[in-house]
């Protein structure tokens, strides 16, 4: 039984993307959007991206939360399987 599930969410998901293509909306989103927050005890930095649930990281400067967040981003897209490559990523900067 689960088995028969899983294939059936793979295809719903593989229609999906085909009916994207064929409207020229393609569900990959090669930008996302970070929101770094600043903590003063203890000093550092942590960020979240809001359009991947779950998606989370901290660190003591801004390069290394950015760094980071790339990580995270690239290891979340491929649990939800979808082919990414770390070069085909930017990442909007915004401050809260």
């Amino acid at each position: 039984m689960n088995i028969r599930i899983n294939l059936k969410n793979k295809m719903n998901k593989l229609k999906e993307k085909f009916y994207n293509n064929i409207k020229g909306e393609s569900k990959m989103n090669n930008s996302y959007t970070i929101i770094i927050h600043k903590e003063e005890n203890p000093k550092g930095y942590w960020a979240e991206c809001r359009n991947l649930k779950g998606c989370f990281a901290q660190a003591k400067t801004i390069e290394e939360v950015k760094k980071l967040m790339k990580e995270a981003i690239i290891i979340k897209l491929k649990e939800n399987e979808e082919t990414v490559s770390s070069e085909n990523i930017d990442i909007v900067l915004s401050y809260a």
